[in-house]
């Protein structure tokens, strides 16, 4: 154990180094996916800065187990701290102009949330023990804030049953919104996490109340994985009214819901904001490739002459 809390503790001194990315497209991601799932990984054999996108993905499945292992050999914790240090990152290309690139695997940053992962276990065990003794107070919330905060929040609400979790959620929610809790930490990471974990479409919504941080951007790409077809037309709609959200929500409504009438409703009015334009019209393409047009040709009149040109430019895109 002494071991093992001097690995966890060090802090080595990194080298700031370019990303190297490795670029893949839907195809070649499901052929790589399909590859993996049917093979059986050497984990003495995996590389210490994979180069590929099968080494890549083999790499980030081991590390993920990693997080649940309860003993540690001393080479599976060096090879932690080595893939801290990679800077292997796999991208998605985009299928179309209205989309952007996704980042599916960023080794060193799975390794680093590995570690505070397993640095976060005691604590999350003592949080554990609160709850179960009816002990937890409002206070006892700032422990899950900050990063390492967030790991011990995840490693303690992962282990409670659905039912608890529900518990825990409504009631850490009642004491966010209650001004004499005195709550005045970041709790965006709480809140995007049980959203998430729970498919609890009013949790999603109140995250998008609070102040915007990177949690509530992760949770706005999650959405299309953790809830159902229409709860996630529901939860970007919703995240759109929110002004530092909505270029984010608009970019994901037209690359899943580009069919759909309602959204491209949604898109063509915010061609006539000033404000909303240029992100509007960007998007066209995206609908246009749907065959779903009607809403946009409905306001070409209302536009500007120069907007008009411009739209009409968008609408002959076939891409």
């Amino acid at each position: 154990m002494k071991y093992l809390r001097y690995l966890l503790t060090i802090s080595p001194l990194l080298i700031a180094l370019p990303c190297q990315s490795i670029n893949i497209t839907q195809q070649e991601w499901l052929t790589v996916s399909y590859t993996v799932k049917s093979e059986l990984r050497d984990n003495n054999a995996l590389p210490d800065n994979p180069t590929s996108a099968k080494d890549i993905l083999l790499v980030s499945q081991f590390i993920k187990e990693l997080q649940w292992q309860k003993d540690f050999t001393a080479k599976q914790l060096h090879q932690l701290n080595k893939w801290k240090r990679s800077d292997a990152v796999l991208v998605l290309l985009p299928e179309s102009d209205a989309e952007k690139p996704q980042t599916l695997i960023d080794i060193s940053a799975e390794a680093k949330n590995t570690f505070l992962t397993i640095q976060s276990r005691e604590a999350a065990e003592d949080v554990y023990q609160k709850w179960q003794r009816d002990e937890f107070t409002p206070a006892d919330l700032n422990t899950f804030t900050g990063q390492k905060g967030d790991a011990i929040f995840k490693t303690f609400f992962n282990r409670l049953p659905l039912y608890l979790q529900t518990g825990f959620k409504d009631w850490s929610i009642e004491q966010f919104k209650d001004p004499s809790a005195d709550l005045k930490q970041d709790y965006s990471a709480m809140v995007a996490h049980m959203a998430t974990m729970l498919g609890d479409i009013e949790t999603g919504n109140y995250l998008f109340e609070l102040p915007v941080t990177e949690h509530t951007m992760s949770f706005l790409d999650s959405i299309v994985t953790s809830f159902a077809q229409d709860e996630q037309l529901m939860l970007l709609k919703n995240a759109s009214e929110n002004s530092k959200l909505k270029a984010k929500s608009y970019q994901l409504l037209a690359q899943h819901f580009a069919r759909d009438k309602s959204v491209a409703v949604l898109v063509a009015e915010a061609l006539q904001s000033r404000n909303d334009y240029w992100q509007a019209l960007n998007l066209v393409p995206a609908f246009v490739k749907a065959g779903n047009t009607e809403a946009f040709e409905n306001v070409i009149k209302q536009l500007e002459q120069s907007q008009q040109e411009q739209l009409r430019v968008r609408l002959k895109q076939k891409n």
